[in-house]
């Protein structure tokens, strides 16, 4: 019988808001930014790991 994939895995990944009203902001967001695609990769990583034992 095959594993089920977790709902947790198959959630978009949403970007956060864009609160950026001067230049000095961005830093900040873009460290958010990086961290909902590190968060999108470990989950990317997780399917590929539950594929391989299928």
């Amino acid at each position: 019988m095959p594993l089920p994939m977790p709902d947790s895995l198959l959630q978009p990944c949403l970007a956060p808001e864009y609160r950026v009203k001067n230049y000095g902001d961005y830093p900040g967001y873009v460290a958010e930014l990086l961290a909902v695609i590190e968060q999108c990769n470990e989950r990317l990583l997780g399917i590929r790991n539950i594929e391989r034992l299928r």
